[in-house]
């Protein structure tokens, strides 16, 4: 899999930011989609953040680390799935959005378009002393590190090419170095047994 290869219905990303936030919308869509193990529901606070105004400014905070990550490791535009979301060292994006998501914010380049707006707003709510100011920049930055956690542990590592040097077979998310390329594969075999489903329901 390539980061050339996306579902050839959509419309092809442009640049490595729209990537990064098309990528930072499905782990988005993954983690509110995704039943929940203890059988909880989710609270008013996750439901305003996952529908509402917080919606685009998680997801542009989850594609600026992902972008991060993607010019620390060097990535060739033919390689940006093997972006790690989790890696021993914290070296994943959640290492990024835990160490330095402000770094990660004011250090991606951002064109004019998708985007731009809400990677200034939290710019400004991260450096204003207001409380509330201050709130909203310390919510959207949890939000997204957990959301990220949360679709990387139980993504599998379905991934068999390139990974990070000291990944392991088995493990916690980051141990595993769980990629980008292991959400996308994973999203490729949920369509494809969704598909599988609607033939067999229409035989039936």
């Amino acid at each position: 899999m390539t980061a050339a290869e996306p579902n050839p219905a959509q419309q092809l990303p442009r640049s490595r930011w729209e990537y990064c936030l098309a990528w930072a919308d499905l782990l988005m869509a993954r983690h509110i989609e995704r039943p929940r193990t203890d059988g909880t529901q989710p609270t008013e606070a996750e439901i305003a953040a996952f529908h509402g105004d917080d919606r685009p400014l998680i997801v542009v905070l989850i594609a600026a680390a992902l972008h991060e990550r993607m010019d620390h490791f060097a990535l060739p535009d033919e390689e940006l799935h093997l972006v790690p979301l989790g890696a021993p060292g914290e070296e994943g994006v959640t290492g990024t959005l835990r160490r330095h998501p402000y770094h990660a914010l004011e250090n991606t380049s951002v064109p004019a378009g998708p985007g731009q707006a809400e990677v200034h707003r939290l710019l400004n709510a991260a450096r204003s002393d207001h409380p509330d100011e201050r709130g909203l920049w310390d919510r959207i930055r949890c939000a997204a590190r957990e959301i990220v956690i949360d679709v990387a542990t139980f993504a599998g590592s379905p991934h068999q090419g390139r990974c990070h040097p000291l990944a392991q077979d088995s493990g916690t998310y980051w141990e595993r170095g769980v990629m980008m390329a292991d959400v996308l594969l994973g999203e490729q075999h949920r369509h494809q047994a969704a598909r599988l489903a609607a033939v067999f329901g229409e035989e039936d």
